[in-house]
């Protein structure tokens, strides 16, 4: 797996940048892979810091179709936009960058959900204001998966009561 995350690392370098989400955009390579990841329901192209997102993917074959495969092991991991890119594995602060469910196995039907991965950092603090979200697979026939831009902002902001809070309103 460490062999194909590296082959990431140096692959990216020729990533294209686009103002826009982007989720059709892939490591570009010269394999010829027998499936790739499609993206299963919303996208996500700006999430908060702390707080969790889902991820769901349905593996495909080469044609498009839904491909049957279970327990291939996937893991997602955030890159740098800098030349070449790093593989971010702490924030700032030295704690992960990532938590929650960053693993995942794929169900019978080709099904891959990272129920609730958690970003621990702003993008902000990095180059071009936003990471690469690679979603590797350990089965080498499966393409990987690039979310490219990804961008992590400051906590959502909480709802304000419109009157001063009362003890009694939190029983």
């Amino acid at each position: 797996m460490q062999k194909h995350l590296d082959k990431i690392a140096s692959n990216l370098t020729t990533y294209r940048k686009s103002s826009a989400c982007d989720l059709d955009f892939r490591v570009p390579d010269e394999r010829v892979y027998r499936g790739k990841l499609g993206v299963v329901g919303e996208s996500v192209c700006q999430v908060f810091k702390e707080r969790g997102f889902c991820l769901r993917f349905q593996v495909l074959g080469s044609d498009g179709s839904a491909r049957r495969t279970s327990g291939i092991r996937f893991k997602v991991s955030l890159y740098s936009q800098e030349t070449p890119p790093k593989r971010i594995l702490q924030n700032i602060a030295g704690k992960k960058i990532l938590r929650g469910t960053v693993e995942a196995e794929s169900d019978s039907e080709g099904g891959v959900q990272f129920a609730n991965v958690v970003v621990n950092e702003v993008s902000s603090h990095y180059i071009n204001d936003a990471f690469y979200l690679v979603v590797m697979p350990a089965s080498p026939d499966i393409q990987p998966f690039t979310l490219t831009p990804f961008s992590v902002r400051a906590r959502k902001p909480m709802k304000r009561l419109s009157r001063p809070c009362d003890l009694q309103d939190l029983a």
